[in-house]
């Protein structure tokens, strides 16, 4: 919002946010995979923040690996290759070569397929 308020470039998400006043990430990524330079903005903004939290927890914790979830990792490839780039530039070299960054695979049933095994698993255990 600070960037559309703070620049007059064209762009498709200041038009969908003056049409419907509500943006959501999955906007933004398809008016950045059309090219869109605003959306871009905020694309690179986001993904630096992300990736100096993250590299500051890996630096801390040194994992093996981190695992990008929720609505956002829709975006893919689109948002962990930048990510990715920020990423390197704050972690320290040995760090960045152990970890690997990732989009998690189940999606948004992620919560509850954990809790359905989990359930699972203590209904088993508690019949043995």
């Amino acid at each position: 919002m600070e960037e559309l308020s703070s620049t007059r470039t064209p762009s498709q998400v200041r038009e969908i946010d003056q049409e419907a006043h509500s943006l959501s990430s999955k906007l933004v990524f398809e008016a950045a995979n059309e090219g869109d330079e605003l959306a871009n903005k905020v694309i690179d903004e986001v993904t630096l923040y992300l990736g100096l939290a993250l590299a500051n927890l890996a630096n801390g914790l040194n994992p093996e690996k981190i695992v990008i979830g929720g609505g956002v990792s829709k975006a893919g490839d689109a948002l962990l290759a930048p990510l990715k780039e920020h990423f390197t530039r704050f972690t320290f070299p040995r760090v960045a070569q152990g970890v690997e960054l990732a989009i998690a695979t189940l999606g948004n049933d992620a919560g509850v397929i954990g809790s359905s095994w989990l359930a699972k698993k203590k209904l088993i255990n508690d019949h043995e």
